[in-house]
Parts: structure tokens; C-alpha cells; sequence
């Protein structure tokens, strides 16, 4: 690959976060060990060269131990990810910073995650979201795809590596919808 570009699709405002793995976490600050981890997939492979963009990433969710489990399964990944426990707070953040990927629980105080997910498509459809939930229902699961998830895991998630590896073929997809529109602005 020729080094990570700019998505051309974007939210209203392009603020940018700290690049690479200078992560910013809601939840719990930064170790010291993030910045010692390679970016890697749970494959094996490099994570730079699976995707060609450095997507931001924002995980909402109400439980601040969930969060920090997450934060730490991507802190090995070359994702920018930014964590929040307030979905509110979440869709102001979506609302002014650029963030590519969501994934968000689904029973959340203040805004339940399908009314997120149907807010941030109203917002920009381009923005994928997985859903997150311990409410296992088949209702909920038929509306997150039908409101326009693009995956959904059920908690607790033993296998994180299976939640990386939905995030990472979301990012291939957005890798492919990039090129394409790439090719149509030559």
C-alpha cells in the first residue's frame, strides 16, 4: 500500500484526534502499553497493510467496564478509537468530530442504540455501525439490521478477535466504497 489517506467521504467537520496509537479514551486513560503494541490484526497480518485508510472509531456504551474491554481489545489495532458511556454525548461528538465506525450497545440509559443508529443514518449514512447488546431479543436484532447495522454481537463478547475481524471487513468495505468514489472524482 502507499501509506494511509484521508477517507473522501466525511461528517460535516474534519477534526482530527492524535494520529496512530495516541488513543482517546473516555473511559480510562491511556497506558503505557499502548503505545508499545504493534498494530496488528487478529490474523497476524499488518494491520496498515489490510486497510488503506486510518479510520476513527467511536464505541458508546453505558458500562464503563465494557468499554475499557474494548478499548483494550483495539489498543493492538491501528484504529483511533475514542470511547463514551453517554449515547447523548455520543451523537454530539458524531455531530463534530469525524468518525467512520460506530459500534454501540443497544439498552443504554438517556437514548437506547437503535435510535442512535437510526439518528447517525439520518445523519450520514455513510457512517457503519455495529451494535453491541446483552438484551438478546430477536426484535432488536431484526430492527438493528433493518435501521441499517451492519453487524451485531451479543454480550458478553468472549471472542474479541471475532469483533475486530467484523470492524476490519467494515473498514475493507469502506476501503472499496473510498476507491470507488475516488475513481468517479478523477
Amino acid at each position: 500500500m502507499t501509506g494511509l489517506q484521508t477517507p473522501l467521504f466525511s461528517c460535516k467537520n474534519n477534526h482530527s484526534l492524535s494520529k496512530g496509537h495516541g488513543h482517546r479514551h473516555d473511559a480510562t486513560p491511556p497506558t503505557s502499553n499502548d503505545a508499545q503494541v504493534a498494530p496488528t490484526s487478529p490474523t497476524g497480518k499488518d494491520h496498515q497493510e489490510m486497510t488503506l485508510h486510518n479510520y476513527k472509531i467511536l464505541i458508546v456504551d453505558d458500562s464503563k467496564s465494557v468499554l475499557y474491554k474494548l478499548q483494550q481489545a483495539f489498543a493492538s489495532t491501528a484504529y483511533e478509537v475514542t470511547t463514551v458511556d453517554d449515547p447523548l454525548k455520543a451523537y454530539q461528538m458524531i455531530e463534530n468530530e469525524q468518525f467512520h465506525i460506530v459500534i454501540s450497545d443497544i439498552v443504554m440509559p438517556k437514548l437506547d442504540g437503535l435510535t442512535l443508529l437510526r439518528k447517525i443514518k439520518n445523519y450520514n449514512g455513510m457512517i457503519q455501525v455495529l451494535m453491541i447488546t446483552g438484551d438478546i431479543t430477536i426484535n432488536n436484532t431484526l430492527n438493528a439490521f433493518r435501521y441499517g447495522a451492519v453487524d451485531i454481537f451479543f454480550k458478553p463478547i468472549e471472542d474479541m478477535a471475532e469483533l475486530i475481524k467484523a470492524v476490519d471487513a467494515t473498514a475493507d468495505k469502506l476501503d472499496r466504497i473510498n476507491a470507488i468514489l475516488h475513481k468517479l472524482t478523477m
